[in-house]
């Protein structure tokens, strides 16, 4: 009973860490994905370093690697009979809010009223993240499972390193073949 709290309690804790990202996938069903043993990963747009650094890059394709690898797949430098393909946009998304410090007088038979407000309006920025994880079919050159991110990307690079895999665990949830 003890060990099943604590996996409860595990799970949950992964589960609320990923809880600001959107995932859609969809995959082509006429596609057996048990024929295939191997993938490569793609080298990723060039663009993509505008976005992030080398170490979250580096991270990304390795935590992508370690999904399919648990899923029975062997990785190859070049060539493999899954090949697959990273994309990133970064958005910063400026909000405001306003706190009101306001109260009001007024008599009962006045129709005057007079208050006084104070406010202070503060301005945020959060940065936006979609990641766009593309598998193709090498032999027939044919999308076969897509996968899209959108969420919040953590400016702290110690809690970054921690939801990377996360994120990747909770995108590749519903992929076609589960893990071994």
């Amino acid at each position: 009973m003890k060990n099943i709290t604590l996996a409860l309690f595990a799970s949950l804790l992964v589960l609320s860490s990923c809880s600001g990202l959107k995932v859609t996938q969809h995959y082509d069903e006429e596609i057996d994905f048990t024929q295939h043993k191997s993938f490569f990963l793609m080298p990723p747009d060039p663009f993509i370093d505008l976005y992030i650094n080398q170490y979250d890059k580096e991270l990304l394709l390795r935590s992508i690697a370690d999904e399919l690898k648990a899923r029975g797949y062997k990785q190859n430098e070049a060539t493999g009979d899954l090949a697959v393909n990273i994309f990133l946009v970064m958005n910063d998304k400026t909000g405001f809010t306003n706190y009101n410090n306001y109260y009001h007088l007024s008599g009962y038979r006045f129709v005057y009223t007079w208050g006084y407000g104070s406010g202070a309006f503060y301005q945020y920025t959060i940065k936006k993240g979609t990641l766009i994880i593309d598998v193709f079919d090498n032999r027939s050159k044919k999308l076969a499972w897509q996968v899209v991110g959108i969420g919040t990307v953590e400016e702290d690079p110690v809690k970054r390193t921690k939801n990377i895999p996360h994120v990747i665990q909770k995108m590749f949830y519903k992929y076609p073949v589960k893990k071994k």
